[in-house]
């Protein structure tokens, strides 16, 4: 694969109101998980940063 085709991806995982003040809890590890897992599939895209919008 050349290098042109490879993406940079950033993770967005944004922390709902219900999650209260646990620094990490279920919901967001839950979306970590499945985005770093979906992204990791991917052939074209590396990940580059994740993002916890809290």
């Amino acid at each position: 694969m050349k290098k042109s085709e490879l993406f940079y991806t950033a993770v967005y995982i944004r922390l709902s109101r219900e999650d209260g003040d646990k620094e990490e809890s279920d919901s967001v590890g839950n979306q970590r998980k499945l985005l770093t897992e979906y992204v990791s599939k991917m052939e074209n895209l590396i990940i580059y940063d994740v993002y916890v919008e809290m």
